[in-house]
């Protein structure tokens, strides 16, 4: 017994440990790959963190911004072609930028042929400009050096195809002997890395080419620290993904697969022994042995695909067209059209394992029984929660979800044991059992057109747009709230002579929740199924205008006029490329009360931390101990935020007053339309009170 709850305890922990903040998620190895001929080859590796990726090179214009090269310094060498990537990248329809947008995740290289053709002078020198975004920020443009000289190529062979002079050769041949073992090192391990904290040396006096007002360019970063700011890239999908799997567990417990097992299963673990202290003990190992091995499964399920082909599910739109026939199949499954079995032999001899053996072994062998004979009723449940897993993106996903199902499969096992007079209170098998699967199949129904919808997007089909979506539902829920008044009958229901009180307020949910989508038919937002429907742009017909835009997107030029105002001030960092900027602005800067603060409380500034437009002169600055050029708007405005604030995601909302100090904590990712009214109160209120003194 303690050792099987030492193994989940600790398997728990595993798998908590293993989420993690990202704030650098692309490492670069930068090197020559020298054959000894004169042509060599530069090679730019990148290596994503799991769930980034890095966009490829030659994006149209009006995207992200691209994956590119250049080449300041070309002294004794000549360059053959462009650069050309070692894999092929993932392109996806992004309705939002009406384009096709491709991107490499996991790694990648990109090789820059060249042709040396004058050894002793030998030098090339340049930087990497890219952008990398996850689904649920993007990081701005970072732009890295890189810089080789004739230390760095094997000379012997270049030589050897020259014609130089006897003079020329006798100067030149000491330098390549004395070099060679220096330069072959140096070539394997030319390495610059961007994974370093997030954290900014901001230099003691601010360039007059930075700005002309220093003082709103000072760090406030201890300052949001005191005020408890979180506003971290901690992935907490996996709690939403253990939650949809407990609730999977609770509806499975309710299927005529598992319903009746359960009084079945109790009653034999307490006629087993007379003793009831060990009757219960081994219900409560029956119990954690069924979530061991669906949590077996689901660490399986990962070891075999692998954290990054998961995440790439997530986007991938063949796949999103196979779990939506997945769970088409499902849901007919469902419906009672047919039924998912195992082969019975597997059954079989789990059976008679668990009867000639004991002790926890057999007990062992009984869940792994329950589980081989339940999946008629639990194999889409938990086919639906493992595609729903996967396309989050997350690593451990399936593992987590299938440890809340099975922690819900096994609680009536453990409880009805420790609590045996609770098992005459318990309803009895019958018909109600095969309703609860047809609800399922209705939802599976409307599920599946989530996925046919990313498909829908990534192919740029439109067959698919958020009205059409709607109507698909609307008529789901419709047919839902019929079948539980037993409007709707199949072939295996049983007879309804009367509507209980439970499937009458079931129904009246369903038609509520029918009638609510109706107005997104005409443009209204409809936040509580935001995540699920096509985004509001795909929508032919809308009515709906309730948009704030920034008053300005000028760092400086916004915090005079908000002087001059007597207003607070709240700064959006955006970005083109953002998605989530997209979404936030969609979900929460509509709410009427959050529009009415932004627009008439404070001053909006946006700044965007991908503009592209060149600075009138690049302006010259020192961070992390290296000097570094500012060359676009969007390079000073990503400074700003490093440098002053200590962050560089997006999006990102900081409130300040007119002297650039922090109001309140900062604010990232949040739809929570709630939480961000209160954030913007929150720092209003304290602004007023500052403006008293």
């Amino acid at each position: 017994m303690k050792r099987y709850l030492s193994i989940v305890s600790f398997l728990i922990v595993c798998l908590s440990s293993l989420q993690a903040q990202i704030f650098t998620p692309v490492k670069w190895e930068i090197k020559i790959d020298d054959p000894g001929t004169v042509e060599k080859s530069i090679v730019f590796t990148a290596r994503m963190d799991q769930g980034w990726h890095l966009y490829d090179m030659n994006l149209p214009d009006g995207g992200p911004v691209s994956t590119s090269f250049t080449f300041e310094t070309l002294t004794g060498v000549e360059l053959i072609g462009e650069p050309v990537a070692s894999v092929a990248p993932t392109s996806v329809y992004d309705e939002l930028f009406a384009m096709n947008l491709r991107w490499y995740g996991g790694s990648v290289s990109f090789i820059q042929k060249m042709k040396v053709t004058d050894v002793a002078k030998f030098k090339i020198s340049g930087e990497v400009e890219f952008m990398a975004c996850n689904d649920e920020t993007c990081l701005p443009p970072e732009r890295l050096d890189f810089s080789f000289d004739k230390r760095h190529v094997r000379m012997d062979a270049v030589a050897a195809t020259e014609t130089p002079n006897e003079e020329q050769t006798t100067e030149e041949i000491p330098v390549e002997e004395e070099n060679i073992e220096e330069n072959e090192v140096s070539s394997s391990e030319t390495t610059t890395s961007t994974s370093r904290p997030v954290t900014s040396t901001f230099p003691s006096v601010v360039s007059e080419e930075l700005t002309d007002n220093a003082d709103l360019w000072k760090p406030v970063i201890e300052e949001l620290n005191a005020f408890g700011n979180s506003t971290s890239t901690t992935d907490k999908s996996w709690l939403l993904i253990f939650f949809l799997g407990f609730l999977g567990g609770l509806a499975a417990l309710l299927t005529p697969c598992v319903w009746p097992m359960i009084p079945m299963t109790v009653s034999f673990f307490l006629k087993r022994t007379k003793d009831r202290k060990k009757a219960i003990t081994d219900a409560v190992t029956y119990g954690i042995s069924i979530i061991v091995i669906y949590l077996a499964m689901g660490l399986l399920i990962t070891g075999v695909f692998g954290a990054s082909a998961l995440n790439d599910l997530s986007t991938n739109a063949i796949f999103n067209i196979i779990f939506f026939l997945l769970l088409i199949v499902f849901a007919i499954s469902f419906f009672g059209a047919f039924e998912l079995v195992l082969p019975a032999s597997w059954t079989n001899k789990l059976d008679s394992k668990a009867d000639s053996t004991t002790g926890l072994l057999s007990i062992f062998f009984m869940s792994f029984t329950l589980v081989l004979v339940s999946f008629s009723c639990t194999g889409p449940i938990i086919g639906t929660l493992l595609v729903q897993a996967a396309s989050m993106g997350t690593a451990i996903g399936p593992a987590v979800g299938m440890f809340g199902f099975a922690f819900a499969l096994s609680i009536p096992f453990s409880l009805f044991a420790i609590f045996p007079n609770m098992l005459q209170s318990m309803p009895k098998s019958g018909g109600w059992l095969n309703s609860v699967k047809v609800v399922l199949g209705f939802l599976e129904l409307a599920l599946a057109l989530k996925f046919l919808s990313v498909a829908d997007l990534a192919y740029g089909w439109r067959i698919l747009d958020r009205e059409v979506f709607l109507v698909l539902w609307i008529v789901i829920f419709v047919l839902l709230g019929l079948y539980l008044l037993g409007k709707i009958k199949f072939s295996h229901d049983s007879d309804l002579p009367y509507v209980s009180v439970p499937r009458l307020f079931m129904a009246i949910i369903s038609f509520a929740f029918a009638v609510y989508m109706v107005p997104g038919l005409w443009g209204a937002p409809l936040k509580a199924i935001s995540a699920f429907s096509p985004p509001l742009y795909t929508q032919d017909f809308s009515l709906y205008d309730g948009e704030v835009h920034a008053l300005f997107d000028d760092y400086e030029s916004g915090m005079a006029y908000a002087k001059r105002n007597n207003k607070p001030v709240i700064i959006d960092f955006s970005g083109y490329g953002c998605v989530n900027c997209r979404k936030m602005e969609a979900s929460v800067w509509t709410d009427p009360q959050v529009k009415n603060l932004l627009e008439n409380e404070y001053v909006l500034i946006t700044l965007f931390v991908d503009n592209k437009t060149r600075l009138p002169e690049e302006i010259v600055i020192e961070e992390y101990g290296k000097t570094r050029k500012l060359k676009t708007i969007g390079d000073k405005w990503s400074y700003l935020q490093r440098s002053k604030f200590g962050a560089n995601a997006q999006p990102f909302y900081v409130l300040l007053d007119n002297d650039g100090n922090p109001l309140a904590p900062s604010y990232a990712y949040d739809e929570d339309v709630s939480k961000y009214v209160r954030f913007l109160q929150d720092g209003l209120t304290r602004y007023k009170e500052i403006s008293r003194k």
